[in-house]
């Protein structure tokens, strides 16, 4: 490893840093998505194309940044301009982080070798391919750190002013860089000791990092004039807090469990997602780099592993995600800064490596392996799972939603990969605009409310909750002459869910329904292909597939062709309780016990705390006899919850079932 006390590069070492970034773009635009992927990509397409408010935080930087892509590029569809904007800024984040090597003092080649180690990693690629936040906030944390290390060698204000105004603008983008901050602070003092000059300096860039947050004023200035996508409507002070403190998902982390053992294992999945990153090998190298940083005995070296240790317990604490596939799945995007330092670490052991190849020839052939290996290991592992070039699915599933829908339908939708594509078709596309989206935001929008009496709104929390869509939707159901469709089987007084394609119309009890063909009008490409291993949203679509398949076979009295297809949305499950429950409920309603009774066992073995599916576990005991079963289900959830009244009279009836009827099992 060269000397590291000085922060001057040459051209060649920028040269370097557009090669390793250019690698980067080269792959990104050959595997970019073409059109609008799952999860949260459609509403922030939505909200870039119209400059509206996507989900909290808001993101106000990105949205700002994206919406100049759709207005000034002319090629592609709008979802594929705004999925560039993950390609360009993760070639971006790529390219800075090798400068950030070679400022280390890191040789050019193994800055060359990490930085490409970290462009093909797992999820840092994902991200890159579709319409995400995550490769902008890992540009603006590599000049964090850039800028931190330059100035720990220079002391000079401009690099710290820099550095202020990057994390500034990077908590306007995604607030994980916030958890940067104690390292950055401490950073600070011990560098620059603690003078009346110091915290001047410290005064000087704090205005900074506020210029940076300003672009939060976004927020407001954009909800006065009532964007199609405005969640959170944050035109009110009121409003702007609640979305840029996330109260509506406040609940994800201080409503689950926690316990040390519970906080064990999500250490324990961190670790395990980590060496998927990079492969595991080359994962491993991490640790090489940071014992040959520390023998540097470098402040810059200390706040690079500070900053790793910070990120990672953070995001594995504060979420405190379930250990479960989905929340899993979800939580991974928050340790990309992780990703990027362990990148660093990396290229550090690559060059510790080659520095002993000067003494013995097996030293040089394992330093030419392990960098070989660092760039074509992560990008031959992921290539399958990350090519997003063919993914139309999450495109034609909403597509199909919508054909499913008479006109002029009201949609009551769960999940986001049952609303977010849907609202990307109609908001930027403009496709069924008489469609009413009825929760578009995981609540009912202001359109859906305002025909609502004062009497029945006035006595509803400004976020609606649960309680208060379900007084939303049986109102539209008795009130509004439209057809009113669901994603899921739901439930009012006076009415019935009947199958309608990938969705349930609901039916006036009595009135006769005749069930039409929509799926001969229906469009799939990559069902069933074998493509997008692992991906979260192939998965929810291929299990709603099946499961659509199964409750028009049932509705058919077709029980053969019901299992055959409830048997395939299990193998599309994938260790989710939620999924799990819903099709064994689909297979109790279709008398399909055995096949019930084993994927509700299933998912209390996931979760054997999810009170849901126990009740649901235990009433299908009851309904075909298994009382035994029923009344050690009924003890377990007394156990856990010795005040749960539901249990409580279900065990009471139960056993006065058996008191009457001794000989029943």
């Amino acid at each position: 490893m060269q000397q590291d006390n000085d922060t001057r590069l040459s051209y060649l070492d920028f040269l370097v840093a557009i090669a390793a970034g250019g690698a980067a773009m080269a792959i990104y635009l050959r595997t970019l998505a073409p059109t609008v992927y799952g999860e949260d990509a459609g509403e922030l397409i939505a909200a870039a194309y119209t400059l509206g408010i996507p989900h909290p935080t808001g993101y106000p930087l990105w949205c700002l940044i994206a919406h100049a892509f759709t207005r000034l590029l002319t090629i592609g569809e709008i979802a594929w301009r705004v999925n560039l904007v993950s390609a360009v800024f993760g070639a971006a984040a790529v390219a800075t982080t090798t400068v950030l090597m070679r400022i280390l003092g890191i040789r050019r080649w193994a800055a060359f070798a990490g930085a490409v180690a970290l462009a093909f990693s797992l999820e840092f690629w994902e991200q890159s391919v579709i319409a995400e936040v995550y490769t902008l906030n890992a540009f603006l944390t590599a000049l964090c750190l850039i800028f931190a290390v330059v100035w720990g060698r220079n002391r000079r204000a401009w690099a710290l002013c820099a550095l202020a105004l990057c994390f500034g603008l990077g908590a306007a983008n995604h607030q994980v860089i916030v958890l940067m901050a104690p390292v950055f602070a401490a950073y600070v003092l011990i560098v620059g000791g603690i003078s009346r000059d110091a915290m001047k300096r410290c005064a000087l860039a704090a205005s900074f990092t506020v210029l940076g947050l300003a672009t939060y004023a976004y927020l407001p200035i954009r909800a006065r004039t009532h964007p199609p996508m405005n969640w959170g409507d944050p035109e009110t002070f009121r409003g702007f807090w609640d979305v840029i403190t996330r109260a509506q998902f406040r609940f994800i982390i201080t409503d689950n469990p926690r316990s040390l053992e519970k906080l064990g294992e999500q250490f324990a999945v961190f670790g395990r997602i980590y060496l998927e990153q990079f492969t595991p090998i080359i994962g491993c190298l991490a640790l090489v780099g940071v014992a040959v940083f520390a023998l540097r005995k470098r402040p810059g070296w200390l706040m690079l592993l500070g900053q790793f240790l910070a990120l990672g317990i953070g995001c594995t604490v504060i979420p405190n995600f379930a250990l479960e596939r989905k929340d899993i799945w979800l939580n991974t995007t928050y340790w990309i800064p992780c990703y990027l330092i362990a990148a660093v670490f990396i290229a550090a052991a690559l060059d510790s490596v080659a520095a002993l190849a000067k003494t013995r020839i097996w030293h040089a052939a394992t330093a030419a392996i392990l960098t070989v290996g660092a760039c074509c290991a992560p990008l031959a592992a992921h290539y399958a799972a990350n090519d997003k070039s063919d993914f139309m699915l999450a495109r034609d599933h909403a597509v199909n939603i919508l054909n499913t829908m008479d006109p002029n339908a009201v949609y009551f939708a769960d999940g986001d990969h049952m609303i977010f594509p849907v609202a990307y078709l109609q908001i930027v596309e403009g496709l069924r605009s008489d469609v009413l989206m009825a929760n578009l935001y995981g609540y009912p929008t202001e359109e859906v409310m305002r025909p609502l009496p004062e009497e029945l709104r006035k006595g509803m929390a400004r976020i609606p909750t649960e309680a208060d869509e379900q007084v939303v939707f049986e109102w539209y159901l008795n009130n509004v002459d439209r057809p009113v469709y669901t994603s899921i089987k739901r439930r009012a007084s006076g009415w019935e869910a009947k199958p309608a394609g990938l969705l349930y119309r609901m039916v006036r009890k009595g009135e006769p329904y005749t069930m039409r063909d929509d799926w001969g009008r229906y469009t799939w490409r990559g069902i069933d292909t074998g493509r997008f291993p692992g991906d979260w949203t192939s998965e929810q679509i291929h299990f709603d597939y099946y499961m659509a398949l199964g409750r028009i076979a049932c509705a058919n009295n077709d029980a053969a062709r019901a299992q055959w297809a409830y048997t395939h949305a299990a193998e599309w499950a994938r260790e989710s309780k939620d999924l799990l429950n819903n099709l064994a409920c689909a297979a109790a309603e279709c008398a399909l016990d055995t096949d019930a009774f084993a994927w509700f066992e299933e998912a209390l073995r996931i979760d054997p705390r999810y009170d849901l599916v126990r009740m649901n576990l235990v009433r299908l005991c009851v309904k075909r006899g298994r009382n035994d079963r029923a009344l050690q289900l009924l003890d377990e959830a007394l156990t856990l919850n010795p005040g749960d009244q539901t249990a409580l009279e279900m065990k009471t009836r139960v056993q006065e079932f058996l008191s009457r009827n001794p000989t029943a099992p």
